[in-house]
């Protein structure tokens, strides 16, 4: 799955900050749980092969997601959050 491709559009809500606006995905996702990755790309291909690995063992949950101990995901495996 491309980069693009891999996260779903519930994770790009808008955020504020004194520096402008961005998204979601760059001020929380990769600023809270993405440090050690360095990269959106390199976070972006860990959050799928973690998916990838631990689909098996995910709980359902309302809306048509997946939830697993270090993220949230849409049922077609697009990363909501995850928490490297």
């Amino acid at each position: 799955m491309s980069q693009e491709r891999s996260w779903s559009g519930r994770t790009f809500t808008s955020v504020q900050t004194p520096a402008g606006l961005f998204d979601a995905i760059v001020c929380n996702n990769l600023h809270k749980h993405g440090q050690t990755f360095r990269t959106i790309l390199v976070f972006t291909l860990e959050a799928n092969r973690y998916f990838e690995e631990n689909r098996a063992n995910s709980v359902s949950r309302e809306g048509n997601l997946l939830k697993l101990p270090r993220g949230i995901y849409e049922g077609d495996g697009r990363s909501v959050s995850y928490f490297g």
